[in-house]
């Protein structure tokens, strides 16, 4: 039954952009601000919510960045993320990634979509897109922040950004459930120590 619920989703401040802005700064969120750039609210353009975020350059990389969150202990993590252009004949050179501190070094992992060969192409409807990390560190990784990278010009909209730690794919999904099964039918034979080795492995 838990494995047909969507998991939870971590705490991400203002994850669908629908916060007023601060001092003109989206709130929870940071970005390069290099000239030729732009990460601004767009109220017109929006998957759900208020509003969604702009991500535009004419040259120069825009990053942005998700205030910190928590590292989880599972060792996966994963981002959801739902993406629009004005003109898929104009595909953005985006990256969705996540960064962090790891032994006092940058760790930095990423998937890129839009422009490229045999890179998945953002839609001119709103598209969901989910970039998936199952090897985190097990221990050291700090300051963990869901960031995106406009690699060059472009734009892209952006809306209702979701983090999970407990996120399946459908393949796994089953093989979970071969697995609680198996472990069920030891378990109505008494074989409680097959049970058990099938749970802890």
């Amino acid at each position: 039954a838990t494995l047909r619920n969507a998991p939870p989703t971590l705490p991400l401040a203002n994850r669908g952009f629908d916060a007023p802005t601060v001092e003109g700064a989206i709130a929870g969120w940071t970005a390069s601000n290099q000239v030729g750039t732009r990460f601004e609210l767009d109220k017109a353009e929006k998957y759900q919510g208020e509003s969604s975020a702009h991500l535009a350059s004419n040259g120069p990389i825009l990053s942005v960045f998700s205030a910190p969150l928590e590292t989880p202990v599972t060792g996966r993590f994963a981002v959801s993320v739902w993406l629009r252009v004005s003109d898929p004949a104009n595909q953005p050179p985006l990256r969705l990634a996540i960064e962090g501190v790891l032994e006092g070094g940058q760790y930095y992992r990423h998937a890129p979509v839009g422009h490229g060969e045999r890179i998945p192409k953002i839609r001119d409807r709103w598209t969901q897109f989910v970039f998936q990390v199952h090897d985190l560190p097990a221990g050291g990784l700090s300051q963990l922040r869901v960031r995106f990278d406009l690699m060059g010009p472009g734009e892209v909209w952006l809306d209702d950004v979701q983090c999970f730690d407990l996120l399946f794919k459908r393949d796994e999904l089953i093989e979970l459930s071969k697995l609680i099964t198996l472990a069920g039918v030891k378990l109505q034979n008494n074989e409680v120590a097959d049970c058990q080795r099938i749970l802890e492995g």
